[in-house]
Formats: structure tokens, sequence, C-alpha cells
């Protein structure tokens, strides 16, 4: 009996040094979830393109190295070829370093590391802790983040796709339209951090025009049948002018206003005022563009504060401006219809009384 429950004993030491070898250091997480993603997909990044992509998380630097020349050393003892991506909690330092510098074109390391919102994959995600997150739940999301944006776009520039990699998820669902790079980047980097914190996902499709003989709700129910559920779809058809969203569960639709949403009234809707703005020097492609990103982000809103939750990547203050400004225009062209009516008034009652 002793003999068995030693054999057990060594043979899970080994299962689990082995699954553990991609999360290569831990010194802040600890937690079960976050090694079992970065080995999932560690392994299967090496299974599929032979490239060994490690996670190194530091308390903090060792006192007498710097971060780099702390990576060179560790890289010694690494199978090769080797991308490390190494964070140093205490510092809030992050780096990526390779044991070769063609493994350097497989990936984009100044965006990976960008400390801007709907940019960067780790920074963003260490200076906008919530409040009800412990430190090791930070720094946890946020190297899962880097860690899936980084084997993704190595997966990428060899030809392969990661079934484990969740950041492949596309929340900008289907786009025949705008093809605004900015535009994908906000709102997949809403989509994501609103999927990871409150489980829902929240596309949306921007079609040329809807399926001959399919109606836009036919569509609607088309596109979230494969989807996972939660989910919640926004469609919009540029040639038939129509806009919906649909909800699966029905219970989702009490965590936002969708009438609000796709109200055509300056003062309410976030989609609808903007695609109707007559702007003659403005290429359809920015201004379903725009109608897109501030739409997205209001029902991002609305959901994440239903929910008690705080989005970091939503834009803040940039919404609220445009919507100011169209409220201005709103009822500035009110006013000066008005006016143009009262003139118009006064002047054909002056010819009127002028008259012999």
């Amino acid at each position: 009996m002793s003999i068995s429950r030693g054999l057990a004993a060594l043979t899970l030491f080994f299962a689990t040094t082995l699954s553990a070898s991609y999360l290569y250091k831990d010194e802040v997480v600890f937690l079960d979830s976050v090694t079992k993603e970065i080995n999932t997909i560690g392994k299967e990044l090496h299974e599929k393109t032979g490239i060994n992509l490690y996670s190194m998380i530091l308390k903090k630097t060792p006192k007498d190295k710097n971060l780099t020349e702390y990576e060179k050393e560790i890289l010694q003892d690494l199978e090769k070829p080797a991308v490390v991506l190494m964070l140093s909690q205490e510092e809030k330092e992050v780096d990526i370093v390779v044991s070769d510098i063609a493994l350097e074109k497989l990936f984009d390391k100044p965006q990976i590391l960008n400390p801007t919102l709907n940019t960067g994959s780790i920074l963003p995600i260490l200076r906008g802790k919530s409040k009800d997150e412990s430190e090791a739940e930070n720094v946890g999301r946020a190297i899962k983040s880097a860690y899936r944006d980084l084997a993704s776009q190595i997966a990428k520039s060899k030809a392969t796709h990661l079934q484990s990699a969740p950041e492949l998820v596309n929340y900008l669902y289907k786009d025949e339209v705008i093809f605004l790079e900015y535009v994908n980047t906000e709102v997949n980097a809403i989509g994501r951090e609103l999927h990871e914190k409150s489980g829902i996902g929240l596309y949306v499709a921007v079609l040329k025009e809807l399926p001959h003989g399919m109606s836009i709700v036919d569509y609607e129910k088309e596109a979230i049948a494969k989807l996972p559920k939660p989910a919640i779809v926004l469609v919009v058809s540029e040639f038939d002018k129509q806009i919906d969203i649909l909800a699966r569960p029905q219970s989702l639709y009490a965590l936002f206003d969708k009438d609000q949403v796709l109200s055509p009234m300056p003062n309410s809707g976030t989609i609808l005022p903007i695609l109707t703005m007559k702007a003659k020097h403005t290429p359809m492609s920015q201004k379903f563009g725009a109608a897109i990103q501030n739409g997205y982000t209001d029902l991002a809103e609305q959901i994440a504060r239903s929910k008690d939750i705080a989005l970091e990547t939503v834009p803040g203050n940039a919404n609220k401006e445009v919507f100011l400004v169209l409220r201005i225009l709103f009822y500035a062209m009110i006013l000066y219809a008005l006016y143009l009516y009262i003139k118009r008034k006064y002047l054909l009652r002056k010819m009127k009384n002028e008259r012999p």
C-alpha cells in the first residue's frame, strides 16, 4: 500500500512539474486557473509551431540585476527556441526577450507592452486594478492577457490557429463596411474585458446589406446560434438602413436599455444620430466606425453598470463629448428651421400688406 501511494505521489509530482513548464516562475499569483490556461496555450503553441513561450512573474527583480540581465540569465536554462514574457510586480515592469532575434518578427512587442488603453495587453490592466481584485488576481489577469495576445500573434505569423487562446474571439463579428483597424482594436479590447469580468459576449455585425430574403431578426438569430452564450448581438445593415439588438438568454435585456441605444434622437440614441448626420466630406467607413464605437461602448457600459463592474478599456469622456456636439447641432438645426419658418411667415405677411 505504501509503495503504491509513493508511486502515486511521484506520478503527481512529475505531472504537475511537467504541466507547469510554461509558467516558468510564479512568485505572486499562485492561481490554478492562471497556471492551467498558460500551460494549455503554451503546449498547443509548441505542438503547432515548435516555439516555447514562457512566462515569469517576479515579486521584484533581483537587487544585483536589471530585468534585461535577469532575462538573459534565465534564457540559458530554457529549451530553445524560446520567447519569455516577464513581469516584475513591484516595479510594474514588463518585457519580452527571445533566444533568437528572428523570433521578434513573429509578434508586435511595442503593441503588447504599450501602456495605452485599447492597445497594450498588460500594463493597462496592472494600472487599472479594480477595488474588488486582489493583487494576485490583477497580476494573473494581466499576465494571461499578454500571454494570450503573444501566443496568438506568434501562431498567426506561423499561419496556424490556437483553439486554446480565448482572445481569438472577434467581437467585431462581421465587418463589410468599416475596415478600420482602430475600430476593430477598440471593440475587441472592450469586448474582451467585458467578457472577462461579466461572462457576457457582446458582438457587433456591420453588413453591407442583409442576405437575400432574410430579415434582420432572422440574421441575428442565425448569428447568435453560432456564438457561446450568454451573448448580445448588435446588427447594422447599411443598404437596408436597419439596426437591431438581440440577446440570448432574454434575461440579458434587463442589463441595458435597447430603446435608448437605438433611438434616432441625439439626446438619447448613440448610433442612429451619427449615421443620419449629413457630412459631405466624411467617408462612409468613418461614419459607421464612429457610430459603432459609440453604440458598442454605450451598450458595454450599461451592461457593466448593471453588473456593478468597471471597464478600464472604455474611451471615457470621448463619447459624452460626441453626444454633446450632436445635441448642440440637433437643437441648433431646430432653432434655425424655426427661424426660417418665422422669417418666411413674416415676409409673406409683409408682402400681402404691401399689395395695393
